[in-house]
């Protein structure tokens, strides 16, 4: 079995929302031996397939990957691939498809959350509603035994149960079922509304300067939607101790205005936090000869292992096979 797996959709720079969610525990495992990280452009069609989205996707790859290595993802233990480039996945997809109940699909929070950003450029698709398979047809594919998410993808998880009870009640499919790993809830967005995210205009990304964080946390929403105290959101998840995190929310909610001193604690905090990994974000990104020999490299490795989940999953079901992959 593969080790960790985690992953991201190329759509062009991450802020500190997606680190947090689901990157950290990640980074911070004691064990990323045989691990995988899949740059998911196939994911990223489901809402993002437009022209200007395709055209710029080779250069959002290769900053998901330097993203990816600056947050402290080591290509030494770590292997990089190109999910369209894996063709066992795809064909894994289409035979777990037919497994998926629909109502067990729109009922996902993640097809609720990115039919709203879908909407700028269309209805939401058929390939959105089937992220979730693709997703399970990743884990199927590569094995791995920790899968690190966002909350809004946990759901995917009880999904691929469900397939995989039906596989091993009707055809005697064994397979070993991955620990799902979740960081901390989706960050709320600078504005105070729903969650952070790029298109939203309410994010922290890590290509921003130290001067841009700190005009966004002069004008940071202070009480949120729900009651949700902002600035507090981003202290905890920066490691502030829980007593003062409930001591300061006390004080803003009674009065909601950022102190200057606040403020440019927070700033400096965020700060401390994306410069670093900046730094080895700009260290990389511009090195395309390294980055996709590290992406064909890993492609290799990790179609061999797509080959052999896919050989298994077929045989297991009775599909014939007329020739070897």
């Amino acid at each position: 079995m593969t080790g960790w797996m985690t992953g991201a959709r190329p759509t062009g720079g991450l802020h500190i929302g997606h680190y947090f969610a689901a990157f950290e525990p990640f980074v911070h495992s004691d064990d990323l031996d045989d691990s995988f990280f899949i740059v998911s452009d196939l994911h990223m069609l489901t809402t993002k397939f437009t022209p200007s989205s395709t055209k710029g996707l080779r250069r959002a790859i290769h900053r998901l990957v330097a993203e990816a290595i600056g947050f402290g993802i080591d290509p030494d233990v770590t292997t990089f691939y190109l999910q369209s480039q894996v063709q066992w996945q795809a064909r894994i997809y289409a035979i777990l498809q037919s497994l998926a109940p629909i109502d067990s699909l729109t009922d996902q929070l993640s097809f609720a959350d990115m039919s709203r950003t879908s909407t700028e450029i269309r209805k939401p698709t058929l390939g959105l509603l089937g992220y979730p398979i693709l997703e399970s047809s990743d884990v199927i594919s590569l094995r791995p035994t920790h899968v690190t998410v966002g909350e809004h993808n946990v759901g995917h998880f009880k999904l691929l149960d469900q397939m995989l009870d039906e596989l091993q009640a009707s055809w005697g499919y064994e397979f070993p079922r991955p620990q799902v790993v979740v960081g901390r809830s989706n960050l709320v967005g600078l504005d105070g509304t729903y969650k952070m995210g790029k298109s939203s205009g309410n994010a922290i990304m890590f290509a921003d300067t130290a001067r841009e964080i700190a005009d966004k946390i002069s004008a940071i929403t202070v009480v949120g939607q729900d009651g949700v105290v902002v600035p507090v959101e981003y202290l905890r998840a920066l490691g502030e101790s829980p007593s003062r995190c409930e001591q300061l929310e006390q004080q803003l909610h009674a009065e909601p205005k950022l102190s200057l001193q606040l403020a440019r604690e927070l700033t400096d905090r965020l700060v401390a936090l994306v410069e670093p990994i900046a730094e080895r974000i700009s260290a990389v990104i511009d090195d395309v000869s390294y980055i996709e020999e590290l992406l064909a490299a890993g492609c290799a490795q990790a179609d061999k292992r797509g080959a052999a989940s896919y050989q298994e999953l077929t045989e297991v079901i009775g599909m014939p096979r007329l020739w070897q992959p």
